[in-house]
């Protein structure tokens, strides 16, 4: 397969066209439906892993304001480079951002009160060591919030693009079935379930996505697309979990 049908993160023309076209329309809407899941608050602690171009992490900077911390990683040195050239907001914690993969989080045990993974899950080699590793990093009583898409049939942007790609384009096609090859709630609660999260809680949201184009009159038309992800919500990592009830952060 060559470069040029591939869909590859580390490419450097791939940050722009996602900034451009994925993350005003798509990301960020998920990335504050994910943070209000996961109850991030102020002062708070947070790890986002395959930040991407950190959408999450901005989102959750003046969130958890400036005695808070944000820390987000990915695998992909142009994804990570298009983070950090973003303005940071002046009441909003500055982002550290590390280039590393989920299965080796370099960070001390107990170091996050929250961490999140916006859509990353499918791409991880070994998901049950990066879950773990995940776990590892949370303080007792931390949550991790994820989110995964639903199955390509109830994501019509994304089955769009696969019908056409797999008329045009037949590689194009098959890295998309891998993006959206863990679409699984009863999956996902089974990967956080087996690392010893507990009160996993699953949440099947829709949302459209709106694309909007210039016609030759100057007047706006727009396509809506309806996407399905799958959220999930650990309430409290076990550790803090005590016999006459349950603990917060």
């Amino acid at each position: 397969m060559s470069e040029a049908s591939e869909l590859r993160f580390d490419q450097n023309s791939m940050p722009h066209a996602y900034d451009e076209y994925l993350v005003p329309r798509l990301y960020t809407p998920w990335a504050r439906k994910l943070l209000e899941t996961a109850k991030l608050g102020p002062n708070h602690h947070l790890l986002d892993v395959a930040c991407g171009t950190g959408a999450v992490a901005r989102l959750a900077g003046p969130v958890v304001g400036m005695r808070g911390r944000v820390v987000a990683c990915d695998l992909s040195r142009p994804m990570l480079d298009a983070a950090r050239a973003h303005h940071r907001l002046p009441t909003a914690a500055g982002i550290e951002y590390f280039e590393v993969a989920a299965e080796e989080l370099p960070f001390e045990d107990r170091s996050f009160q929250v961490v999140t993974v916006q859509h990353g899950l499918q791409y991880f080699k070994q998901r049950g060591r990066a879950v773990a590793q995940i776990s590892r990093v949370l303080q007792k009583g931390g949550r991790i919030g994820a989110s995964i898409w639903g199955s390509l049939e109830t994501c019509h942007f994304w089955h769009a693009l696969a019908i056409a790609f797999k008329k045009s384009i037949p590689p194009l096609n098959e890295e998309l079935l891998k993006a959206n090859a863990f679409t699984g709630a009863e999956a996902l609660g089974e990967l956080l379930e087996a690392v010893g999260f507990i009160k996993v809680e699953i949440h099947t949201e829709k949302m459209p996505m709106v694309f909007r184009r210039r016609c030759c009159a100057g007047s706006a038309s727009r396509a809506r697309h309806t996407l399905r992800s799958e959220d999930i919500r650990v309430g409290y990592h076990p550790a803090r979990v005590r016999s006459g009830g349950e603990t917060g952060l």
